[in-house]
Formats: structure tokens, sequence, C-alpha cells
């Protein structure tokens, strides 16, 4: 589903402009 996909994009990109705290807790995983 396109718009499930955007969602998710927006998610991270807001994760991503959230800081470096989120970034290492991915590269943790």
């Amino acid at each position: 589903c396109p718009i499930s996909m955007m969602t998710l994009k927006e998610g991270i990109e807001q994760r991503l402009k959230s800081g470096i705290p989120s970034i290492t807790e991915v590269q943790a995983l």
C-alpha cells in the first residue's frame, strides 16, 4: 500500500531528524 509506505518513510525521516540517539539505536540493531 503506497500510503503506508509514505507514512513509514515520514516516520523514519522524523527519527533521523530527531537526532543521533535514534540513529545509534538503529545501528545497535
